[in-house]
């Protein structure tokens, strides 16, 4: 597949968090917390439900949402940042690495799962990233 303006741009944009992912992941937690419970709990999970993560960045959201799913249900956060999804995965595990958290690569706009294989969506700030909304 040729690359594009778009997936340069993504790429570029994604790539640009890298080096910061420490920085960010502290911002984030720090200032977008209050948000990010109050989306939780806007998108009235349930504890059987899968969720996803568009733009999880350092997993502020997808953590969150870990904590009201139960057993049956689970959240995929996805980034294009690879070392943000690192910073996230750890963080998940020095929350006991409950497995029904995972954090994927992938790009929303082209997504990698079946159709209805979620029934939430949840996402803070990704669009603010998207070169055509």
């Amino acid at each position: 597949m040729p690359v594009t303006g778009t997936e340069t741009f993504k790429t570029r944009d994604a790539s640009s968090y890298d080096s910061l992912t420490e920085q960010f992941d502290q911002f984030t937690e720090r200032l977008s917390s209050p948000l990010a419970e109050r989306m939780v709990e806007l998108a009235d999970i349930s504890p059987s439900d899968h969720v996803l993560d568009v733009g999880t960045g350092t997993g502020v959201v997808a953590l969150r949402v870990a904590r009201k799913i139960g057993e049956g249900g689970m959240v995929c956060g996805i980034d294009l940042s690879q070392p943000m999804l690192a910073t996230a995965a750890v963080k998940a595990k020095s929350l006991g690495g409950d497995p029904k958290i995972e954090f994927r690569c992938m790009d929303a706009e082209r997504l990698e799962f079946e159709d209805s294989t979620f029934d939430r969506v949840v996402s803070q700030f990704a669009l603010l990233h998207f070169p055509d909304p």
